[in-house]
């Protein structure tokens, strides 16, 4: 559905009045920004209305992420930035028909969708949910991630204190080696911190120079 043909959806299922749509569109041509997203933000409907709305026509499912776990390897399925931006999350994952479910606020954003498609490589199901609760499942689900992954990165460098392995990193060339060797890897394999973020923290303890 064209953006023209949602527009002219909205006003004649009552859903909102034209006044309403003349100032959504004022307001999008300002700051930009998806229609949908925009109605919400002015307050003109309710996103729940609005997701019920978008699941009639488009004849879509809707889903309470509240009622679903979602395991590490499913979100990462979905690029992260693709994730943040488009506010697009993972919920299944059919390994026989290799199909990808999917939850998005906006069903009619074609582009975000013909990136998500490039990017995953597989069939995608489309189902629905409130912006509201989505954004709140990534950032939930990416703060814990790094929370996690922080406190292991810290019990390994404790662990390696605890053993000799690191005394002193900015006076011991010895002791950075032996560091390295120990733990550089580890964290790299295990997918605990990231080549970029390794070398911050090199930089940090003075392990590189800036």
């Amino acid at each position: 559905m064209v953006t023209a043909e949602l527009e002219s959806l909205l006003v004649q299922e009552k859903v909102i009045s034209q006044s309403q749509l003349k100032r959504a569109l004022e307001f999008q041509g300002e700051v930009g920004g998806r229609l949908p997203v925009v109605l919400v933000k002015l307050g003109v409907v309710d996103e729940k209305k609005l997701v019920q709305f978008f699941a009639k026509n488009a004849h879509l499912k809707v889903v309470d992420l509240d009622e679903l776990i979602l395991p590490v390897n499913l979100i990462r399925k979905i690029p992260k930035d693709i994730m943040e931006r488009h506010q697009i999350i993972p919920v299944a994952w059919n390994a026989d028909t290799e199909t990808l479910t999917v939850v998005t606020f906006d069903p009619y954003d074609i582009a975000a969708l013909e990136e998500l498609q490039i990017a995953v490589e597989c069939k995608v199901v489309i189902n629905l949910a409130t912006r509201s609760q989505i954004v709140r499942t990534i950032n939930e689900f990416f703060y814990r991630e790094e929370g996690e992954r922080a406190r292991q990165i810290k019990d390994l460098d404790d662990s390696a204190r605890k053993k000799g392995a690191v005394k002193d990193p900015k006076k011991d060339k010895d002791t950075l080696d032996a560091w390295k060797e120990a733990l550089v890897p580890l964290l790299l394999d295990k997918k605990l911190i990231s080549e970029n973020e390794l070398n911050k923290k090199a930089k940090e303890l003075g392990l590189i120079k800036p």
